[in-house]
């Protein structure tokens, strides 16, 4: 039987793909911060001030950061987002989800653009729309940039192929915003003259009538980078740190790290089209051994690339749309592939979703091409590759159900994921499961002994565990670990030499540090207590301000050393404030409202002070202090 897909009804196959997010998604509320969540979006006072100034000349990172990443588009769309709906992850959540739909909806307009029929667009949509690769961009926060980039990437090209200077300009606007959003935007300066070219191939017309536009776009790119180099970041020094763990490919050479970009294309292919053993993070092992150049494996890869080759220009020259699409995957991916310089990390999900927008679409292309015209088993194919990437996308969503369940289902693919295992470790650390995280420290430690940052989170979990001595032996074995840079181990050293008795020792630990710790809560934490222990308490209050001012995590009892400095130099006002944000942060720490409970003496505040020392006392009645306190305010006696 001949069948036309939703036939006469071509409008309402956009509806159906806010139904598929919704099966994919629907499960992942409330949400949870997840990673770099914490310090980008948790922590971060610039979402929280939405001060304009701040957010367009600071690095991505927070301020007095250094990384070299200037994402202000996406800061403040954070900002906005805290503004109206709150700081829970929902709220991010929700905006998140809605990107991904625009994004889709706009990826099916492109291609009716460029000449799809409207069933093969919404095909592409909606594999795109339900694809678990898209699970990490769209449920950890922080791939907030990634949807922003993609859709600025996708309305530029849109516009792009529309005539006219209003149509231009606005491309060029667009393509501002993807820059403003993530550093991958800058692809558009290939993707646009690459389209242009493949349908007006005519090059010295296309160079006369576009010239224009093509050199707005790079006065554009070339303003940004000088805003970037001379505003944002005027005294880098432009040194990269980098990790074995992280970034193996920054210490073998060239050709070596050009077979190894091969061999990821072949993993992120794979993962495209078998999305079943996507990781939260993938480890060294993911790349590493990479074979030699004359071996089966090197050779095969070789032959792999030069097929491909052929096969882009065979079907660029019969002006085959999947061609052009495969040829934007691939340029989408050059930033992060490894082919030119090392990638800051071994593989991401969040990374390929740029790149997956043309690859899935070649994809749809290919299939209903190769499928009989109007027929019955069209549809069923069409349903059913749909239906797989739904039943996909809805297991890998559930993964993110929360941060223990995605690390553990990692651990559950490969066992010496010594990634997967050191942020399982920090987020038992965060529920307070003192001893599992130290377990599962020492088993990514046994993986890979020479892990700097596995190392100096164990330092960390021994310093808040009491044990400054052993804090001290391993953080200086992380430190020894380090090839090059400085290692984060610098602060859990500082803080275990001061609670040994040598906050000399532990001063002169701070003087070098890497740039991405300097001015971090951890670092003004450890430089604080160190000027506290020398007798520094004035030097000591003006570091825990920073602490609190600083972008990112911080330690749980910052506003009780905050509040009882503020108490000793007379400052009750600021005392009584930040003893109040500690005990939400504390409700059960008995030390914490009897503090709070001086303070609110101090001020005046007898009832409210009454009721501090009471719940001291319910949380610990054998605390004789806070017994006393509580009889003395009672009894009319004062504090």
């Amino acid at each position: 039987m001949s069948l036309r897909l939703f036939d006469r009804a071509p409008r309402y196959a956009l509806l159906s793909l806010p139904l598929l997010i919704l099966l994919v998604y629907i499960t992942t509320f409330p949400g949870h911060f997840f990673m770099d969540d914490a310090q980008i979006v948790k922590a971060n006072n610039l979402i929280y001030q939405l001060d304009l100034k701040e957010i367009f000349t600071t690095d991505y990172w927070g301020k007095g950061q250094d990384t070299g990443l200037f994402r202000p588009l996406t800061i403040l769309s954070f900002a906005l987002n805290r503004l109206l709906l709150g700081v829970d992850p929902w709220g991010y959540l929700l905006i998140n989800i809605l990107l991904h739909l625009s994004i889709s909806i706009l990826l099916y307009h492109f291609l009716k653009q460029i000449g799809l029929v409207w069933e093969c667009a919404w095909l592409a949509a909606a594999i795109f729309a339900v694809h678990p690769i898209h699970a990490e961009p769209v449920i950890q926060l922080v791939g907030r940039s990634e949807l922003l980039a993609a859709l600025f990437v996708l309305l530029t090209l849109v516009f792009s192929r529309r005539t006219g200077l209003k149509a231009e300009f606005t491309a060029a606007a667009f393509f501002l915003l993807a820059l403003l959003s993530k550093e991958s935007g800058i692809v558009v300066l290939a993707l646009i003259p690459l389209s242009d070219y493949f349908f007006a191939p005519d090059l010295p017309e296309l160079i006369r009538r576009r010239y224009r536009f093509y050199l707005a776009l790079l006065i554009l790119a070339g303003g940004w980078l000088a805003y970037r180099k001379f505003i944002v970041h005027p005294h880098s020094s432009g040194e990269l740190i980098y990790s074995a763990q992280y970034v193996p490919l920054a210490f073998v050479d060239t050709g070596t790290r050009m077979l190894a970009a091969i061999k990821l294309q072949a993993v992120y292919l794979f993962n495209l089209l078998w999305p079943f053993r996507l990781q939260g993070m993938y480890p060294a092992s993911t790349v590493a051994p990479v074979p030699p150049w004359l071996s089966l494996p090197g050779i095969t890869a070789v032959a792999a690339l030069l097929l491909t080759t052929w096969a882009m220009i065979y079907g660029w020259r019969r002006h085959q749309i999947w061609a052009l699409l495969i040829v934007f995957y691939l340029i989408s991916f050059a930033p992060t592939s490894n082919l030119f310089f090392a990638a800051g990390f071994t593989m991401a999900d969040r990374v390929a979703y740029t790149p997956s927008l043309w690859f899935l679409s070649a994809l749809a292309v290919v299939i209903f091409a190769t499928l009989p015209a109007r027929s019955s088993f069209k549809i069923l194919v069409m349903t059913a590759l749909v239906g797989y990437f739904i039943v996909a996308g809805f297991v890998r969503a559930r993964h993110f159900d929360s941060p223990e369940t995605l690390w553990q289902r990692d651990l559950q693919l490969n066992a010496r994921n010594e990634l997967s295992r050191m942020f399982l470790a920090s987020e038992l650390i965060r529920q307070n499961r003192l001893a599992e995280a130290e377990a599962e420290l020492k088993s990514a430690i046994a993986v890979a002994p020479n892990f700097d940052e596995a190392l100096a989170s164990y330092a960390w979990l021994l310093v808040q565990t009491n044990r400054p001595q052993e804090a001290r032996d391993l953080a200086l074995r992380a430190i020894a670990a380090m090839k090059t840079g400085t290692s984060q181990a610098k602060i859990p050293l500082s803080l275990a030499l001061t609670s040994l008795g040598r906050p000399t020792e532990a001063l002169q630990t701070l003087q070098i540090v890497r740039p991405t710790d300097l001015n971090t809560p951890r670092y003004w934490e450890a430089y604080g207590k160190a000027l506290e222990a020398q007798g520094d308490l004035l030097g000591a209050l003006t570091c825990f301000q920073n602490e609190v001012n600083s972008s990112g995590e911080r330690s749980p009892d910052v506003f009780r050393r905050l509040g009882r400095l503020s108490l000793h130099f007379g400052k009750v006002a600021a005392a009584v404030e930040a003893l109040r944000r500690d005990v939400q942060i504390n409700p059960k720490s008995g030390a914490s409202w009897n503090l709070l409970g001086v303070a609110l003496v101090q001020q005046g505040e007898k009832g409210a002070a009454e009721e501090a020392f009471a719940r001291a006392v319910a949380i610990d009645e054998t605390v004789r202090e806070y017994q006393a306190n509580l009889e003395r305010i009672r009894a009319g006696s004062g504090q």
